[in-house]
């Protein structure tokens, strides 16, 4: 119910800074026409897309899985080699670099962590 004021708002925030813009008109059908207009073409193309989208559904069916991907790639789209030196599944930070046109993905762990956001640590 909010959602539907709110949008009513909005509409007629839009019919006010419409009249703004457009005083010398004062004939309210070139602008309604104007509106029905872009209402009709994105009608159009919503309904375009709706269609596009059942008729791939008619080809290939509903989806039922995730799509697989091959476990192990051993190159990127700039056809570098990669080399892992961690888990990439695993590793809750991990640092890219590339190093002699190869991509090397390594742990973060061992690099300084970013700074203590609680009590400061002793100064031992």
């Amino acid at each position: 119910m909010v959602l539907k004021i709110l949008l009513g708002l909005l509409w007629l925030n839009f019919v006010f800074f419409w009249r703004r813009v457009n005083p010398q008109s004062t004939d309210a059908i070139t602008s309604f026409t104007y509106l029905g207009g872009l209402v009709f073409v994105y009608a159009a193309v919503l309904a375009a897309w709706i269609y596009h989208n059942l008729f791939i559904w008619s080809k290939k069916g509903p989806r039922r899985k995730v799509r697989q991907v091959p476990e192990l790639i051993t190159q990127d789209s700039l056809q570098r080699d990669i080399l892992r030196e961690t888990d990439l599944e695993a590793g809750q930070e991990i640092q890219v670099t590339v190093v002699d046109g190869r991509k090397l993905f390594t742990d973060r762990a061992g690099t300084t962590p970013p700074p203590y956001l609680g009590e400061a640590p002793s100064g031992d």
